[in-house]
C-alpha cells in the first residue's frame, strides 16, 4: 500500500495586518507532521505557495528549513510545486541537496517527470508549478513542443499541451499523481488569493484532462478545501491566511493506493485552529456585547480581530474598545468606523452632476455627503483643503 498526504498553501511569512501568523502555522505544520506519523505516510505532497512573499524574510526562510529538518527526519518522501507566491530560483536553491534526501521540489525552472518505486509499486509524478501564460509558452517552446499558433494564447490548451508531454514520458503501469498550482474554473475562491492572471485567463477547464488517465490531482492556490472531481481536490490552505477565510474549515486530503490498484482511495483530516479569529460589525454597543459574549466564554483572548463600527465613537467609546483590545490582548487587523448614513450615501463620482464640477466644489460635495462630521471640522477640513489646493497650483 501506498499512503500519500496532500497539503498546499502553507505561506511562510504570512501576516493579518502588522501581526506575524508564523507561530501559527508552525503549530499547523506540527500536527501535519504528528498525522503523518500516525498515519504511515509514505509521501508528503505539497502544491505551492509555501512562502507568502516571493522575497520571504529570514524568520519565514528559517521556519521553511526547520519544517524541511523535520521532514527529513521521519524519512518520508516530499514533493513539492512552487506557487503564484513563490520565488523559482530561491526554492530551487537547495534542490541537489534534497533531491539526495528524497525531498524533490519542481518549479518554472524544472518540468519533468518524478519517477519512484515505494513499497514495491511504481508510482509517477507529473508536476506542473505556477506558470504565467508567457512562461508557459516559454517551457513549450524549450520542451520542443508544438503549438498551434491560432492557440497560443488559450491558457487551457497550453496548459493541456504540458500536461500531454508529461503523460508520455510516465510509465503506462505507473500510478500517476498530477500537481497543479492554477485557478480550475468554478471552483470557490475566499478573496485571500492573487490573481494568477488578468481576466479570467487563468481559469482552467478541468473537463480537458478527463482523456488522461491520472489517478489523482492535487491542486493548490485555492484556499478553501473543495473537490473538483472524484480524484481531483484543493486541499486549502492550511491556516486561515485573512479574517474572512476563517469562517471555513481547514483539511488535508489522504490518498492511499492498496497493493495492485490505481484506484485511490480518499480521506480527509480535519487541521484545528490554533487561534481565533473575530468579524465584529455593529454600533458600539452591538461591538461591546460581542466582545463581551466571546470574553465571558473565555475565547477572544490574542484572538485576531476585526472591527467595523457603524457609527463614528466618541472619546470615551474609542478609550474603551482600546482599553479592551489592550486587556484581551487582541491583535487588531483592522478597525473602521463608517456612519450608516455616510455609507447609505449615493456619492459617484461618475454622476454628472459631480463630472463638471470644480475641485474645491467636488470636495464640498463629497463633505457634504457625510452627516457624521460637525459643522466646525467641515470649516478646518475645507480650509485646509483650499491651502493644499492652492499651494499645488
Amino acid at each position: 500500500m501506498i499512503k500519500i498526504l496532500h497539503i498546499s498553501d502553507i505561506h511562510f511569512g504570512a501576516k493579518l495586518g502588522n501581526f506575524s501568523q508564523n507561530e501559527e502555522i508552525k503549530q499547523a505544520l506540527d500536527f501535519i507532521l504528528a498525522q503523518i506519523q500516525l498515519q504511515n505516510i509514505d509521501i508528503l505532497v505539497i502544491a505551492g505557495d509555501i512562502f507568502d512573499k516571493s522575497n520571504p524574510s529570514a524568520e519565514a526562510e528559517n521556519s521553511y528549513y526547520e519544517f524541511i529538518s523535520k521532514i527529513y527526519k521521519l524519512n518520508i518522501t516530499t514533493v513539492i510545486i512552487s506557487g503564484n507566491h513563490d520565488n523559482d530560483i530561491r526554492l530551487n536553491a537547495p534542490q541537489k541537496i534534497l533531491n539526495q534526501n528524497n525531498i524533490y521540489i519542481f518549479s518554472s525552472l524544472n518540468t519533468e517527470v518524478l519517477k519512484l518505486k515505494i513499497n514495491n509499486q511504481d508510482i509517477n509524478f507529473l508536476p506542473i508549478s505556477y506558470f504565467s501564460e508567457e512562461k508557459l509558452q516559454e517551457k513549450l517552446t524549450e520542451l520542443n513542443i508544438k503549438i498551434d499558433t491560432d492557440k497560443k494564447n488559450n491558457i487551457d490548451y497550453l496548459y493541456l499541451k504540458l500536461l500531454e508531454h508529461l503523460y508520455k514520458n510516465s510509465n503506462s503501469d505507473a500510478i500517476k499523481i498530477a500537481l497543479g498550482h492554477l485557478y480550475i474554473q468554478n471552483s470557490e475562491p475566499v478573496g485571500n488569493e492573487l490573481p494568477i492572471q488578468r481576466g479570467n485567463l487563468d481559469q482552467i477547464n478541468f473537463q480537458l484532462f478527463n482523456n488522461l488517465d491520472i489517478n489523482y490531482f492535487a491542486f493548490g492556490h485555492i484556499h478553501k478545501f473543495q473537490k473538483v472531481s472524484d480524484n481531483a481536490f484543493y486541499s486549502g490552505s492550511i491556516i486561515p491566511i485573512s479574517i474572512d477565510e476563517s469562517q471555513n474549515k481547514k483539511f488535508m486530503v489522504m490518498i492511499s493506493f492498496n497493493e495492485n490498484s490505481k484506484q485511490p482511495e480518499i480521506e480527509t483530516i480535519e487541521i484545528p485552529k490554533f487561534t481565533n479569529y473575530y468579524k465584529f460589525s455593529g454600533s458600539f454597543d452591538e461591538i461591546l456585547q460581542g466582545i463581551n459574549i466571546a470574553k465571558s466564554k473565555n475565547e477572544i483572548r490574542n484572538s485576531f480581530v476585526s472591527f467595523e463600527f457603524l457609527e463614528q465613537l466618541t472619546f470615551e467609546e474609542n478609550h474603551a474598545v482600546n482599553n479592551l483590545i489592550k486587556e484581551l490582548n487582541l491583535k487588531v487587523v483592522s478597525k473602521s468606523m463608517t456612519s450608516q448614513d455616510h455609507k447609505s450615501k449615493d456619492f459617484n463620482l461618475l454622476r454628472q452632476e459631480v463630472k463638471n464640477l470644480s475641485v474645491d466644489k467636488l470636495f464640498n460635495k463629497f463633505l457634504d455627503s457625510n452627516k457624521s462630521l460637525n459643522k466646525d471640522l467641515k470649516i478646518n477640513l475645507i480650509n485646509k483643503f483650499n491651502k493644499i489646493y492652492e499651494d499645488n497650483i
